[in-house]
């Protein structure tokens, strides 16, 4: 059999397929996603985990553009296609998976003391790709630590990837909205300053009372996958 390969396409309100997109070189496309804003479709090629790279193309499919796996500003960050973002002004929103090397005994019994853990660095980029504010999971433990984790046994692991996250999203306040899955949280941080503002999930790190829910453990609310603000300041 062939390998299995993933299309891009635009498909009209009667269901009919207009234009698609068979990616060459890899057998994955992955978030998949249209910048209104600019005119342009984004995808990532590759493991969304760890794509090769990230493309830009016009609303015609024509090749535009297309970022590293390699961050430019730091080697040792790799390429996350989970979230990506273009503004009108031309800068970029950029995710990024940061490793570092952790002595989980200190912190958990049967820890592993060479743990690998996995983090995200957020960064945004002017027109001109110059680094203009990032943002590090790994600077932010203490608000956000990694022991809040969903499953408490990959703590033990000798590879964690406590946040894992699936998006983050701008709000109108020029803040960031990040939705982190291992933790089962939404986040937000202060573009100012840097700092978590607010915790929605992660357990013990729940800063919000949940009304209505159907689960009475603390990790009830979990697993989310995409947070959004919409236009009325909800989430």
């Amino acid at each position: 059999p062939e390998p299995r390969s993933n299309y891009a396409m635009t498909i009209n309100g009667y269901g009919e397929v207009v234009q698609y997109l068979k990616p060459s070189g890899t057998p994955d496309l992955t978030n998949w996603q249209p910048i209104d804003s600019v005119g342009v479709y984004t995808y990532s090629a590759g493991n969304t985990n760890y794509p090769s790279r990230h493309h830009i193309i016009d609303t015609g499919f024509n090749f535009l553009d297309s970022l590293s796996s390699i961050n430019p500003f730091n080697d040792s960050l790799l390429l996350d296609g989970h979230e990506f973002h273009l503004e009108e002004d031309g800068s970029m929103w950029t995710l990024w998976r940061h490793n570092a090397i952790i002595d989980m005994s200190e912190y958990v019994p049967g820890g592993n003391p060479n743990a690998l853990l996995i983090g995200h660095d957020i960064e945004k980029w002017d027109a001109d790709g110059n680094l203009v504010w990032a943002w590090r999971s790994h600077d932010h433990i203490d608000q956000i630590p990694y022991t809040g984790i969903t499953n408490p046994n990959s703590l033990l692991l000798p590879e964690i990837e406590y946040l894992h996250v699936n998006s983050f999203d701008l709000t109108p306040d020029g803040d960031v909205l990040v939705s982190a899955r291992r933790l089962s949280c939404i986040f937000n941080i202060d573009y100012e300053t840097g700092n978590v503002e607010w915790i929605l999930g992660a357990g013990p790190l729940n800063q919000f009372e949940f009304t209505g829910d159907a689960g009475e453990h603390p990790l009830s609310f979990t697993s989310q996958h995409d947070a959004r603000m919409l236009e009325d300041g909800t989430y």
